[in-house]
């Protein structure tokens, strides 16, 4: 080998090592497409020939020639199958496969048995020529599709380089084409991998850019009807209220014995009469009202309206002919009518989830009154005392005792154990028997006894954890934090103080925070957030999908897990669409290096389909109901004493 040759070579061997380098770095990366690690790959498998060639010398001449020639047709059929899957193409498994097992076999025989170079290398690069050149027709036909994204240069690239295989068998034998070869050969690959590169990047972003618009998308309107969520209904009539103060009339309506058409006729039934009330909804709006679904079976309108009996009357008269016309389904017709609760901005409150809250109170009313139709203003003093003599239980209440935690596990779905635990808080009042946090909590987060109220709760659940771990189980505990919790300038001196008193490492603990507590104000909350996860402590980012959230601010943040809220889970297994939104969400959170925990898992159905998305955690009452200290610890005992009499 002469000196020019030998610095060809290594020429090649150092650009191809930098080149292969950086492709499998970008390859390594959890967002890397597929057609990017199969491009890897095959680059990779073009550096191995250029190192096993110089290696002739050690190896021997033969095995040199057998391994590098082999390498060099299999890096081609590599890089094929690589274009095709940025095309969207599974090849088939077989012809494949066989073809790659051609080659190899047919460099052995030309090495072993042939040893001829021409003959050798005539069948091989004809191969691969042939292979490259049917890379760059794809390459051409992509770029045809989306100009602009370095397809076309790609294509050349592949032609060039294929054309040059067709001449270097004859051109070989040749002193002085050898070098150059090597180089024309070099210069080729260094081109390719450059544009690949781009254009493996440029395909990255996009598909980042397309998972986060359909993500946000999905998070803000209703996948069976296209309305608008509850959440973004909340979003658009705030903007309505700051920019002006004319009146506006909230309608919360629902389909009266909706579960008996789910029940009796199937769920698709059911979904097609929710998909044709929103439509009627509609078009009784004329599309200046806005309509949005923000239930099971729940509508809401918003009307630029005085409360004039007059104006509403005409409004929930066209609401009752358009959904009473029966809904035809194949060779059946369904009638349905509804329950109706009204509420005026701004006489029945000066923000969007006042009004709303009214408007779903005014609701139940009329549900639980059995009418049709109620407005808040007729419940507006009844419902006031009721929520001062509430709020004045509640103040002592903690005094009392009458607050408890209960815990709820959090089980990790690739061992089927329990990894975690998030603990909620129960009220039982002395007259009223039971009552739920949606009723208590927003009532304290209305004061500052909330701040009271968040204290005991973390010095309480920590000091469980401590006795969770004399009886031998660390786990983590998640608990959650309102926005008026977070904000609060004590609150880092007072985790420090109950895990210093419990004794409890900082690490096990999980604060669950929710996307409107982050949104209000973001540099607050991420110095906090840094603060806190410095000392040790965990985040998650509760309800996500319900919210306002941005991947900036996931990013950003020092988040550890991504909890999927309900709504999304409960249709899982019998949604695609619902189970779309929930691999992109999960995709997303991955490639943020979060762990991904699902809500309200109910069937075996929704647990199942989670694992196959690749979700991390779950919790929900399929899984385990909240439950005392003491229940808790009977079953990690039975679960322990179970593990340890199976490993035996």
């Amino acid at each position: 080998m002469d000196f020019s040759l030998s610095t060809a070579l290594l020429g090649s061997l150092l650009s191809s090592l930098v080149l292969t380098g950086a492709m499998m770095y970008l390859a390594s990366r959890p967002d890397a497409t597929a057609s990017l690690r199969w491009w890897t790959a095959g680059f990779a498998l073009l550096f191995l020939r250029y190192a096993l060639i110089l290696l002739k010398p050690y190896i021997g001449e033969t095995a040199s020639d057998f391994l590098a020639e082999s390498s060099h047709a299999l890096s081609a059929l590599i890089i094929f199958v690589g274009t095709a899957r940025m095309m969207g193409r599974r090849l088939p498994f077989w012809p494949i496969t066989l073809s790659g097992a051609a080659a190899v076999v047919w460099t052995a025989i030309a090495v072993y048995w042939i040893r001829d170079f021409f003959w050798l290398s005539l069948p091989l690069y004809f191969f691969a020529g042939t292979v490259l050149c049917a890379t760059g027709v794809v390459m051409y036909r992509q770029h045809r599709r989306e100009r602009g994204q370095g397809y076309g240069l790609a294509a050349i690239g592949f032609f060039l380089w294929g054309l040059h295989k067709f001449d270097y068998p004859f051109l070989r034998p040749l002193e002085w084409f050898a070098p150059i070869g090597f180089m024309m050969s070099q210069l080729a690959t260094m081109h390719l991998s450059v544009v690949l590169i781009l254009i493996a990047l440029n395909r990255q972003s996009r598909r980042a850019a397309r998972q986060s618009d359909r993500v946000r998308y999905f998070s803000e309107h209703d996948l069976l009807t296209g309305l608008p969520s509850r959440r973004t209904l909340t979003t658009i009539l705030d903007r309505a209220m700051k920019n002006s103060e004319a009146p506006l009339l909230v309608v919360f309506l629902d389909i009266r014995k909706f579960h008996e058409i789910n029940e009796g006729l199937g769920q698709k039934i059911g979904d097609q009469v929710l998909r044709t009330v929103a439509r009627r909804l509609y078009d009784t709006g004329q599309g200046h009202d806005i309509i949005a679904r923000v239930g099971g079976d729940e509508f809401a309108i918003v009307v630029h309206s005085s409360p004039e009996e007059e104006a509403l009357g005409a409004l929930l008269r066209r609401i009752t002919v358009d959904l009473e016309s029966p809904i035809p389904i194949g060779e059946q017709e369904i009638r349905v009518d509804a329950t109706i609760g009204v509420a005026y901005y701004p006489r029945d409150g000066r923000t969007a989830e006042e009004v709303m809250k009214n408007a779903g109170t005014a609701l139940s009313d009329a549900r639980r009154s059995g009418v049709r139709f109620r407005d808040f203003g007729e419940l507006r003093s009844g419902e006031m005392l009721e929520r001062m003599n509430l709020r004045r239980d509640l103040f002592g209440a903690l005094k009392r005792e009458e607050f408890f935690l209960v815990y709820q596990p959090q089980i990790d779905l690739a061992t089927g154990q329990i990894c975690g635990l998030e603990a909620l808080m129960r009220w039982k009042h002395p007259q009223r028997g039971d009552i739920p946090p949606t009723v208590f909590v927003p009532l304290a987060e209305s004061t500052e006894f909330i701040l009271l109220l968040g204290e005991w709760v973390l010095d309480q659940a920590l000091k469980d954890l401590a006795r969770l771990e004399k009886a031998g189980f660390a786990l983590r505990l998640a608990v959650n934090l309102s926005a008026v919790q977070f904000k609060h300038e004590e609150l880092t001196n007072a985790i420090l103080r109950f895990l210093d008193s419990a004794g409890v490492s900082p690490d096990r603990l999980e604060l669950e925070i929710t996307e409107s507590t982050v949104i209000h104000d973001e540099r607050f909350v991420e110095r906090v957030m840094d603060h806190l996860h410095r000392i040790g402590l965990q985040f998650a980012i509760d309800d996500f999908g319900t919210g306002y959230s941005s991947l900036s601010v996931l990013r950003r943040l020092p988040f550890d897990r991504l909890k999927i809220d309900r709504s999304f889970i409960q249709d899982v297994a019998t949604d695609a669409g619902v189970k779309n939104i929930v691999e992109a969400i999960i995709w997303m959170a991955h490639s943020l290096n979060l762990k991904v925990l699902a809500e309200g898992v109910e069937t075996d159905e929704q647990l199942t389909a989670l694992k196959m998305l690749g979700c991390d955690e779950a919790q929900g009452y399929l899984l385990g109901r909240p439950v005392s200290l003491n229940l808790l610890i009977d079953r990690l005992s039975r679960e322990a004493g179970r593990h340890s009499t199976e490993s035996i």
